[in-house]
């Protein structure tokens, strides 16, 4: 069945749908109202039924956008349901009061059917509707893998309320390039789900990995030249890899030793004089150089202070 057809089928029961939830607004009759709710319940399974099979279908084009609509439908007209259940039950609670003072009893009927029913009372937490955000996407980058996957589980894989399916359809419109190659041979079942978030993770999310990737990018991080924003970029690029390594338990003491020299060599030289009288003679520590680094991008960037003024005062390099 066409892609085309299913979406016009949905449609159509939709429009139903909106014409039966107006009908129910105007019937006063507490008996015609429980057989609307009973045709409407099943219009509702008709339309998940048919969105289930929409998401899945190879042709659709924007599967993140078309799974939020169709669950946040969903919700939304269940929702409707079991508040319109509620008024009809009060409704024949309240027939059901003595005769005796009928004015007494109309008034109290019209308090309770008018009264608000908080969905959250009747069903709570039954049903949780996704948040309005873009979730990031995943291309394949080791060093990113970490922050994809924290939202994803947060919005997506730990909701308890979305099926295997679902949540497959989601990962798969999340991930781009060979990362998405990686799971084309897993058809889009409950079953296949758990075996491709386990692949992934496996490819991408061992902690080894991670650590060796941010360890080079140190290691091969390009020479700035001799300028604020060069140097900024230089610093603003090593700072994210410490910063990742910070995140898996690595600290800089651990391989500070081996950095140290290597980020000396790739600095130009007057940085590292400066850098040098300022610190003196004392072994450095990798804070300590991120720290002096930050200095110097500051000072240059003082119109107070001239570019050349260090330049000037020390004319020797010692080493570090």
């Amino acid at each position: 069945m066409q892609l085309t057809k299913l979406t016009s089928m949905r449609d159509g029961h939709r429009k139903v749908v909106e014409n039966l939830l107006l009908k129910f607004e105007e019937e006063s009759s507490n008996f015609k109202r429980i057989k609307l709710l009973e045709i409407l319940a099943e219009k509702a399974e008709t339309i998940k039924a048919l969105c289930e099979k929409i998401v899945s279908h190879a042709e659709i084009a924007d599967l993140g956008t078309e799974l939020v609509e169709s669950e946040e439908y969903s919700t939304d007209l269940e929702l409707k349901l079991l508040t319109h259940r509620r008024q009809t039950q009060l409704a024949s609670e309240n027939t059901d009061l003595s005769k005796s003072d009928e004015n007494k009893n109309r008034n109290a009927e019209a308090i309770q059917i008018n009264e608000p029913s908080a969905p959250s009372e009747v069903m709570p937490q039954l049903y949780h509707k996704l948040p309005h955000l873009s979730l990031p996407n995943f291309n394949g980058d080791i060093t990113e893998w970490q922050t994809f996957w924290d939202c994803y589980e947060s919005s997506v894989h730990s909701n308890h309320t979305l099926s295997y399916v679902k949540k497959f359809s989601y990962l798969r419109s999340l991930l781009h390039g060979s990362t998405a190659s990686s799971i084309t041979g897993f058809p889009l079942t409950n079953a296949n789900y758990a075996k491709a978030v386990e692949l992934l993770k496996e490819r991408f999310g061992q902690t080894h990995k991670i650590i060796s990737t941010y360890m080079q990018s140190l290691l091969e991080l390009p020479r700035p030249e001799n300028t604020p924003h060069s140097i900024q970029t230089f610093r603003d690029k090593m700072d994210t890899s410490i910063r990742g390594l910070e995140s898996l338990g690595q600290s800089q003491e651990s391989y500070g030793d081996l950095l140290i020299p290597i980020i000396r060599d790739k600095l130009p030289k007057e940085l590292r004089r400066n850098m040098v009288r300022d610190h003196g003679d004392r072994p450095w520590t990798l804070p300590e150089v991120r720290r002096a680094i930050g200095t110097e991008i500051n000072g240059r960037r003082n119109p107070s202070i001239p570019e050349t003024s260090h330049a000037n005062s020390i004319l020797p390099c010692r080493k570090w």
